[in-house]
């Protein structure tokens, strides 16, 4: 029995957004991508209409799993401010074991097409936005609560946890060491002392 369209079409997707993370936008062919994907490239051109198209989806694909484990993180522990220790001992695990250098899909966009594509700066401002919110939010929680005093501003602390999150993304693509990573993390945990 022939597997239905759309899990076809997810499972193409996947194969392009690993080419796309692996080597970037710019640097990815249709001929590498219409080869990984296992798709001729009338019927590749038919799904998703052209290359910036299948990125953007795939961008978007890459986004939905990058949000939903950042969620189950930040709402793993009881405790807001638990919660935000437990996500960055999972994010130095994260770069620790992974010396792929491939870094975060997200990230590698932003430095490689979001001065160039409005479009593509404005997705990408949208997910990090969301980020920024799910870190805001805890840290209201945690200032409800009384773990975080009242006077501290939890937009620029979510600011500040993001830009951390995203710079020892970027930091992971030529360091690989573990203690530096928690260096990192315990720096900006500080933050909420």
């Amino acid at each position: 029995m022939a597997r239905p369209p759309q899990f076809e079409r997810l499972q193409a997707l996947e194969k392009s957004m690993h080419l796309f993370w692996d080597q970037g936008y710019c640097n990815t062919s249709l001929q590498q991508l219409s080869e990984g994907m296992d798709m001729r490239p009338g019927s590749l051109y038919a799904a998703f209409k052209n290359k910036r198209t299948l990125f953007i989806e795939a961008l978007q694909l890459y986004f939905e799993r990058s949000a939903m484990t950042f969620q189950q993180r930040l709402n793993s522990k009881p405790g807001a401010i638990a919660s935000i220790h437990y996500f960055f001992a999972r994010l130095v695990d994260d770069l620790a074991q992974d010396t792929s250098g491939r870094g975060c899909l997200m990230i590698n966009t932003a430095t490689e097409l979001a001065d160039q594509d409005a479009e593509i700066r404005d997705l990408l401002g949208n997910m990090f936005a969301r980020h920024e919110q799910a870190f805001m939010e805890k840290l209201q929680q945690a200032q409800q609560a009384g773990e975080l005093a009242a006077d501290r501003d939890p937009r620029a602390l979510a600011q500040f946890l993001l830009m951390t999150v995203r710079g020892m993304r970027v930091y992971s693509q030529t360091n690989h060491s573990r203690a530096e990573f928690q260096q990192l993390a315990d720096t900006a945990l500080s933050t909420l002392s």
